[in-house]
Parts: structure tokens; C-alpha cells; sequence
């Protein structure tokens, strides 16, 4: 299980539902796009911020998680369900 499907665990959620690997590098490719406008640059480059911003919000909130006695620790297969 990765990132994607352990920090729900701990209460996190992503600002953005559309997140992953995939859109993450389209909207660097935009982001770093010469020929694009520069309004379009900014918005890719802000999401881009806003995502890896997330993934360390999220992998904080799992440490923090992990710090728990392992009885107060969620199931995770209820978090499968």
C-alpha cells in the first residue's frame, strides 16, 4: 500500500481528488513549457506545489500515526472496505 492509500488512514485527505504520478507530470510538463502562457505556467506550477505539499503533509500525519500504541492503530481492513 502506498502513500495514496495509508494516509486516509491518519485523517488525510488531498485538496485535489484528480491527484497522482500521471497528472503530476503532465502538469510539469506544462509547468515548465516555454511556448505556454504564462498564467497557464503559474496555475501548473502552483498545483505542482500544492501536491508535493500535500504528500508531505500526508506522510506526516502517518509518523504521527505510527507513534500510536499499536491497539489504537485503524484497521486496515476497514480502510479497504
Amino acid at each position: 500500500m502506498g502513500l495514496k492509500e495509508t494516509a486516509p488512514l491518519a485523517g488525510f485527505s488531498w485538496r485535489t481528488d484528480d491527484g497522482g504520478g500521471t497528472l503530476a507530470i503532465v502538469k510539469y510538463e506544462q509547468a515548465v513549457d516555454e511556448e505556454a502562457d504564462a498564467g497557464g505556467r503559474a496555475a501548473a506550477q502552483q498545483w505542482i506545489l500544492e501536491y508535493n505539499e500535500d504528500d508531505v503533509r500526508a506522510t506526516a500525519a502517518l509518523r504521527k500515526l505510527a507513534r500510536r500504541p499499536a491497539r489504537d492503530l485503524p484497521s486496515i481492513e476497514v480502510a479497504q472496505a
